[in-house]
């Protein structure tokens, strides 16, 4: 699973629990440790 795919499934999942990935505190987070995973898989 590449950083995009990741990104797209964390938001997909925020909508299906009736948040827009925006909204949620854990986004960035998440996004950060995709984004390092991503690097370092590389």
């Amino acid at each position: 699973m590449n950083a995009f795919c990741a990104k797209a499934h964390f938001e997909e999942w925020a909508e299906a629990r009736g948040h827009s990935a925006e909204d949620l505190f854990i986004l960035p987070v998440a996004e950060a440790i995709v984004v390092a995973e991503w690097l370092f898989s590389a």
